[in-house]
Formats: structure tokens, C-alpha cells, sequence
């Protein structure tokens, strides 16, 4: 019964790994606002991109020096 469990630990954890690596693939493509340049923490900014936690503005831009607005925040 032990050789059985030994397979099915190395499938499942060559799965966890391809799920991994997918996430991060898809964290890094990221959203290109037209201001990416200004943005200094790009990883920390696609991670909440990913989570659907920020969106930018409606014209395609991020606007990393502007103070965020209450309403912003209720999003």
C-alpha cells in the first residue's frame, strides 16, 4: 500500500507546481496603463491587479502620484 501513496504524492505535487507557475505567469503579464513608467512598485501593483483589488482610471491610466479618494477606496 506504501507504493502506492509515493505516486500519488509526486503527481500531486507536480500539479501544485504547474498551478504555481501558471499564477505567477498570469500575475506578471499585468495591465499596461499609459503611465507604467511612473509606477516604481510594478510587482506590487500587477498582484492587486490580479486580486481585482485596483483598475486605474477609465482612460488607461494608473496615476501613482494622485491622492486616493474615499470613493476610490469603497470600491
Amino acid at each position: 500500500m506504501a507504493d502506492k501513496e509515493v505516486p500519488q504524492k509526486k503527481v500531486l505535487s507536480l500539479v501544485l507546481c504547474v498551478a504555481v507557475m501558471l499564477s505567477v505567469m498570469v500575475m506578471g503579464a499585468g495591465a499596461a496603463f499609459s503611465d507604467q513608467d511612473k509606477i516604481e512598485n510594478t510587482e506590487a501593483v500587477d498582484a492587486c491587479i490580479a486580486l481585482n483589488i485596483i483598475g486605474g482610471y477609465e482612460d488607461g491610466s494608473y496615476h501613482p502620484e494622485r491622492n486616493i479618494k474615499r470613493s476610490e477606496i469603497t470600491k
